[in-house]
């Protein structure tokens, strides 16, 4: 297997490229027991504000977007809208102080009640809020933490989503670290707050381990630390289909449940790139697969020499 970066170079060097698609996905998971993510709608910004072509880009467009838990699923998702997540931020309490281009925590004033009538005024023509000042620098400021594992392409997109954040006034940090070290703190410290990975699922695409609410706990595969009874129930439900035409309806419903929740961005179903031999014949140049030794299901096809004979 090589990096989608550099198939094209080595593919032309005596081998060729053959592309794979597996039930895998590269997901930002969101750490709901982080103060600044644990606000439903900050979620929802993060979301809308990601332009999945972009990422597409970034892992140089050896992939495809997705909108859902489920890679192979087709459904598609919001387009991302700027303003949108600016306003759901705002009203969130994270605000643009003045001059500022970080936004800043302010508390959501509660609303007051009065007994007596109001006297009235004459309407006046609605004008948009202008910028609160605010001292910043005795302020929280939006900061967020990207953790990553110390892979080129994971890299790219974790810049592009920090390009996109950044748009929102966001302060986004991306922090590299090996695979390992990653997954004891998200799974085990857990005190990561946002996570940038390639998801690889099983044959069933079985997505329990990162959803279902008994896996957020030490060493759990839950790593939004998400707990929902009806997504739980939504999953049990997959897990007992007994009838395969029954899966896509309650895979549907099950996605529909976790997107509800906001827990997640998915971005994109990446494909790998493995070097075959030009002196090999007859190997498809794509193949749709549920594991990676799949690629070889072909393999009584594949030939090096053709000649005449008489028969």
């Amino acid at each position: 297997f090589v990096p989608s970066s550099e198939r094209t170079r080595l593919g032309t060097v005596g081998f060729q490229a053959v592309r794979l698609t597996l039930p895998q996905e590269t997901v930002a998971f969101f750490n709901l027991k982080n103060s600044a993510l644990a606000v439903k709608e900050v979620r929802q910004a993060l979301a809308l504000a990601v332009n999945r072509q972009e990422v597409v880009e970034a892992q140089q467009r050896a992939s495809e977007a997705v909108w859902g838990p489920y890679p192979f699923d087709a459904a598609t998702g919001t387009p991302p809208d700027l303003e949108r997540a600016r306003t759901l931020l705002t009203a969130a309490g994270w605000v643009l102080p003045l001059n500022g281009s970080i936004r800043i925590w302010k508390p959501i004033a509660k609303k007051t009640t009065v007994s007596a009538k109001p006297k009235r005024k004459k309407s006046k023509k609605a004008e948009p809020p202008a910028p609160i000042a605010l001292p910043a620098t005795t302020s929280t400021e939006l900061t967020l933490t990207i953790t990553v594992p110390e892979e080129p392409e994971l890299l790219a997109v974790a810049d592009t989503l920090k390009r996109a954040w950044s748009l929102l006034g966001a302060k986004v940090l991306v922090e590299a670290l090996p695979t390992k070290e990653l997954v004891r703190r998200a799974t085990r410290d857990r005190t990561t707050q946002i996570v940038l990975l390639n998801v690889l699922l099983g044959p069933d695409q079985d997505i329990s381990s990162f959803w279902w609410s008994a896996q957020a706990v030490d060493r759990g595969l839950n790593f939004s630390n998400l707990r929902d009874r009806a997504i739980d129930d939504a999953l049990d439900r997959v897990q007992s289909a007994t009838a395969t035409e029954m899966l896509p309806a309650l895979r549907a419903a099950a996605s529909a449940a976790i997107l509800n929740a906001a827990p997640a961005v998915f971005l994109t179903r990446p494909s790998l790139h493995y070097l075959v031999s030009d002196k090999i014949h007859g190997v498809p140049n794509a193949l749709i697969c549920a594991t990676p030794a799949e690629r070889f299901q072909t393999i009584h096809r594949w030939y090096r020499k053709t000649g005449w004979r008489w028969r």
